[in-house]
């Protein structure tokens, strides 16, 4: 049996420091539709026309947001599949987590420092 270790591309998290103000921006300069929202938290926006989504995340106001950058996100049919395949091939997965309600979801960084996530497919 061969493994499908991802089914598309999930979505993008970007970091914030104030998430109404970005959502707002992202809603009315490019578009996006707000799938949901978890005030000082979280807001999930999603583009029809492009198909893609854009997870804002709230940070502290202080904290440089140059240091997080953006992280792409991979649909994965079996999270604990696929990280302890990835795990066997030397990358290093976060512990699997997820949010109140919604889709588990890991990270792992590539060779270069760069980091990914993994988001379980409902």
């Amino acid at each position: 049996k061969v493994l499908t270790m991802f089914l598309k591309f999930s979505h993008i998290t970007l970091y914030v420091h104030n998430l109404d103000r970005a959502a707002a921006w992202y809603q009315e300069k490019l578009g996006f539709e707000a799938s949901s929202i978890i005030p000082g938290r979280i807001a999930s926006l999603r583009h029809r026309e492009l198909r893609v989504s854009f997870d804002l995340e709230q940070v502290p106001e202080g904290e440089t947001l140059g240091k997080f950058g953006p992280v792409p996100y991979l649909d994965t049919p079996d999270l604990d599949q696929v990280i302890h395949v990835l795990e066997r091939r030397g990358v290093q997965c976060g512990k699997p987590a997820s949010s109140k309600g919604g889709p588990r979801y890991s990270s792992f960084r590539d060779s270069e420092g760069n980091l990914l996530g993994l988001e379980e497919a409902k």
